[in-house]
């Protein structure tokens, strides 16, 4: 760190508490962000939506994440005539359309209308960025900041059940990372990874499925030394004891109680747990 000047924010946070996901949009037509929901716009599983409660939960937990433009893509192994090699070395031919470029009028309109103690103006981003941040990658802008509540951060993930791996066998899958958007503001870009050369990776501003699912995690989740414990069935552990006993009730009351299996089991006995030992609300 020597020869590194030592910076601290001056600016506040302006932290908050309630359950609201803000998004803050530099560029008015930047990307799409909807609530995810468990039928996964008529796509999931009927079955799985009736009998599976961690299936539902899992399809309608964040937000999905859709691309801001067109997008058509080939990650190659070698270079191609007319094509693109990056600075790490990936080899790509593309065509891209790209945002417009509303976003100067948008911002200089606002920043035009308020005071800034810090010296920097908005000049626009590029839209997208090829082998970049690392080989066989490329970088799409969102348009957009964020903002979760205190110690509230957002895990970007490929999306849950549905989208470009789980069923549309694609080349190239979304990094996945923690964002700690209670204290940062800066401008967010979906960034993809290529696991498969010489096929096409095409995005659609209007697709119908999301490139990437947006999920809201606790700081105190990843922060946590958590420790693991294994333990081999020993009767005279209690732990052992204590938790063979909710699992055989689990399973004679799904398989046996009614002679036959009761596929609402988990949402009975979910719900069942929740009148005994309320959910404890941290909002």
């Amino acid at each position: 760190m020597d020869g590194i000047k030592n910076i601290k924010f001056e600016s506040n946070a302006y932290h908050y508490s309630d359950p609201i996901f803000k998004i803050f949009r530099i560029h008015p037509h930047g990307a799409r962000i909807e609530k995810a929901e468990k039928a996964l716009k008529g796509q999931a599983n009927k079955d799985a939506l009736t009998w599976c409660g961690p299936y539902s939960s899992a399809n309608s937990y964040g937000w999905w994440l859709y691309p801001g433009f067109d997008v058509d893509i080939i990650c190659h192994r070698e270079p191609v005539e007319g094509g693109f090699t990056g600075r790490w070395g990936g080899n790509f031919s593309y065509h891209i359309v790209g945002y417009d470029n509303s976003d100067f009028e948008y911002m200089e309109n606002f920043q035009n209308n308020i005071e800034n103690k810090f010296p920097f103006k908005y000049a626009g981003l590029t839209h997208y960025a090829i082998d970049e941040p690392e080989i066989n990658c490329i970088s799409l802008w969102t348009g957009c900041v964020f903002q979760m509540p205190k110690d509230w951060s957002i895990m970007i993930k490929s999306p849950t059940n549905c989208g470009l791996i789980y069923e549309k066998s694609s080349p190239a899958c979304i990094q996945e990372g923690i964002l700690e958007f209670d204290w940062l503001r800066y401008d967010i870009w979906a960034n993809f990874k290529f696991h498969e050369y010489e096929k096409p990776l095409r995005l659609r501003k209007n697709q119908d499925w999301p490139i990437a699912q947006l999920i809201p995690i606790h700081r105190s989740s990843y922060e946590t030394q958590w420790v693991t414990e294994e333990i081999f069935m020993d009767s005279e552990n209690s732990d052992c004891v204590n938790m063979f006993e909710r699992y055989s009730e689990y399973n004679y009351k799904k398989w046996s109680l009614q002679g036959e299996k009761d596929p609402f089991t988990y949402r009975k006995l979910r719900k069942s747990e929740q009148n005994q030992c309320p959910v404890k609300d941290i909002f």
